[in-house]
């Protein structure tokens, strides 16, 4: 794995994350989310792991 796209994957994941706090912050103070938008945020959450779990095994594998 090169350093470029561990870097690339922290980005992405931080990206997703953002995304996922303006989600939380537009539907305060009721929290409820419609099916759409409930749908969206797993989506968001699954990228945010799969880049996660990319890094992980990235740092893993060099040490």
């Amino acid at each position: 794995m090169s350093k470029k796209a561990v870097v690339d994957w922290t980005r992405e994941a931080i990206a997703y994350l953002i995304e996922i706090e303006q989600m939380w912050i537009e539907s305060t103070p009721d929290y409820e989310l419609d099916d759409r938008e409930k749908e969206i945020l797993r989506n968001k959450i699954e990228k945010v792991k799969e880049r996660m779990d990319r890094i992980l095994e990235a740092y893993t594998v060099r040490n």
